[in-house]
């Protein structure tokens, strides 16, 4: 059978109270995380977004666009032609 060990976590309970300003430096550490964790989302996942709003166009408009650049191609090729003549 297995033995019966202790658990090492409860040598580390202690029933005193901690002091004050161990208190205030551990919570100005969490907070000062999660700020650092609000900066590094803010430059990382909503820049990623924002670029691709931008470069994202609407749906349809290159289309448009790929349309328009042939008829200015066939402009410029019946005028060339007409040049030439």
């Amino acid at each position: 059978m297995k033995e019966h060990r202790e658990n090492p976590f409860k040598k580390l309970e202690t029933h005193e109270e901690l002091p004050d300003d161990l208190k205030k430096k551990v919570m100005a550490s969490i907070g000062f995380a999660e700020m650092l964790s609000g900066v590094a989302e803010l430059f990382t996942v909503n820049m990623a977004e924002t670029a691709g709003e931008m470069i994202k166009t609407e749906p349809g408009k290159a289309q448009i666009r790929k349309e328009e650049r042939k008829k200015d191609n066939r402009k410029s090729d019946f005028e060339d032609d007409s040049k030439s003549q």
